[in-house]
């Protein structure tokens, strides 16, 4: 065997090593795929009214809207917001409820949503207060994107967050990989029976009294939130759906919150400890939370 053969061999084994060695401190690097929590069935109707007195609120596991963005693993203090899960056959229920000091909300003054549930859009800019949610199933790259303020303005969003490989992730309709579908809503109403319900109630100062929005004078408590939300108009499977023998008790759902407060630096908190969100939230959602659909 020629020395030069032996010397390209031993070129290949290194360079060969050194892939392996990089590859293992890659995946050492990477976030730890998250662990479902289980989010619990409630076997009444949720009546979305702004105040979490119903029994599923109460059992429910608080999720803490904590993890600064832009750093791994940072809490925001004080904390920022808690969120609470729940379920049924027809909807997820979302609430949650903020601390915030000094409420600042806005509508955008255009109506979104279908026909029959036509509602004014939540302006996201500029100095307001948002919860944000974001929904997605078994494909990280096509989800809702959720916005709602203290003044019970509510927009949704169908968002597709394309691969860098592919064509789409360089088209100049896409800013960073994403396209926003704002024209798109959640359907919902006559045609399937179910129907979309927010509310807001604005938590009482120190002095009694209710809180304010967009009023710099006095010191607010922060505000809850309550959302319903259709599974078909969330596009749920249809394997969950079936009325004769829905399968939605064992599956898995994605929810990723996020609060943002101009006041607070940095701007946004979220729900996802095990990642630092340098950029747009949209291009993480292989590693949001996963929760699992458990019974009562």
């Amino acid at each position: 065997m020629s020395s030069k053969y032996l010397f390209h061999a031993f070129v290949s084994a290194a360079c060969l090593l050194s892939s392996c060695v990089i590859a293992e401190e890659q995946a050492t690097n990477q976030p730890e795929p998250p662990t479902p929590v289980r989010l619990l069935k409630t076997d009444k109707p949720v009546v979305i009214d702004g105040v979490l007195d119903e029994a599923c609120w109460k059992v429910a596991e608080p999720v803490r809207v904590e993890f600064a963005y832009g750093n791994l693993g940072a809490k925001g203090e004080p904390l920022p917001a808690v969120v609470y899960y729940a379920w049924d056959h027809e909807y997820l229920y979302v609430g949650y409820e903020t601390f915030d000091a000094s409420l600042r909300a806005a509508g955008t003054g255009e109506e979104e949503g279908p026909r029959d549930g036509r509602r004014e859009a939540c302006d996201i800019g500029g100095e307001n207060d948002v919860f944000e949610l974001f929904v997605a199933f078994n494909d990280p790259h096509f989800f809702w994107e959720l916005h709602h303020n203290a003044s019970n303005n509510f927009s949704d969003i169908w968002v597709t967050a394309a691969g860098k490989d592919w064509p789409l992730y360089r088209s100049s309709r896409a800013y960073q990989g994403i396209i926003w579908s704002k024209k798109e809503s959640l359907d919902e109403g006559q045609m399937n029976g179910v129907t979309l319900q927010t509310a807001v109630r604005l938590k009482p100062k120190q002095d009694g009294q209710p809180g304010t929005v967009n009023q710099d004078d006095d010191i607010d408590a922060g505000y809850v939130g309550e959302l319903r939300l259709p599974w078909k108009s969330l596009g749920a499977p249809g394997a969950w759906l079936k009325a004769r023998d829905p399968k939605i008790d064992g599956q898995t759902i994605v929810l990723f919150a996020a609060v943002q407060d101009a006041q607070r630096t940095p701007r946004y908190h979220h729900t996802s400890p095990n990642q630092k969100i340098t950029g747009m939230f949209h291009m993480e959602a292989a590693g949001w939370p996963v929760y699992r659909l458990g019974g009562e």
